[in-house]
């Protein structure tokens, strides 16, 4: 895709109106894809790979890219709206963030590497990530698969969560993590998971 695709709003986030859908080819997005609320940009789930070279821009409620097998390359922009994720990664997928725009909204996820399968998440030391309040980039689930961050990531809203690891979940970060115009947010959190840090993450003050 090189040209221009635009949708409107979906009435169930789980039947949602699509922009580009495939089962059994490559996929190539060079172009713009833009949602309304509880749709999705772009779902692929072949074991062939997915690039995304272009912008894709999706509503409250919203989802990026939906991978299941093969290997999606994240090199152009991903935005949303409240409520929604950038990228689910689902079934034997793997994930190369080199974004140096994916930007999420309030009570939304940036990148959510789930347990059905060997799963990876590669963040680039070039990638650079925001958020608004309440809000997660790295969600971890499941000891399957592997998620290396070298992401910089930023929020100047409140509450939000930098890696999130959970039953088993292992994240590795070594990348910068700037909390420093936040207020209440966390670093990195394990719930029967664990985070590995050696990059550097600077949080704000306290909401307490």
């Amino acid at each position: 895709n090189t040209g221009n695709i635009k949708i409107g709003d979906s009435s169930d986030r789980n039947d949602p109106s699509i922009g580009i859908y495939t089962k059994y080819a490559n996929v190539n997005h060079q172009g713009t894809i833009e949602t309304g609320s509880k749709s999705l940009g772009i779902f692929s789930e072949t074991p062939l790979n997915l690039t995304s070279g272009g912008s894709i821009k999706v509503g409250n409620e919203g989802l990026g890219v939906y991978k299941k097998q093969g290997t999606a390359d994240i090199n152009g922009t991903i935005t949303t709206g409240n409520s929604a994720a950038a990228v689910y990664v689902d079934n034997n997928a793997t994930i190369n963030n080199n974004s140096t725009t994916v930007s999420v909204g309030d009570n939304s996820f940036g990148f959510i590497v789930l347990n059905n399968g060997n799963n990876t998440y590669n963040g680039s030391a070039t990638s650079k990530f925001t958020m608004g309040s309440k809000s997660v980039y790295l969600y971890k689930t499941g000891a399957n698969g592997t998620v290396n961050s070298a992401t910089t990531v930023k929020s100047n809203g409140i509450s939000s969560t930098a890696f999130y690891a959970k039953d088993g979940g292992k994240i590795t970060n070594t990348g910068l993590v700037d909390f420093s115009n936040s207020v209440g947010s966390v670093g990195a959190y394990a719930s029967a998971g664990e985070v590995y840090n050696s990059g550097n993450i600077t949080v704000g003050a306290s909401d307490i």
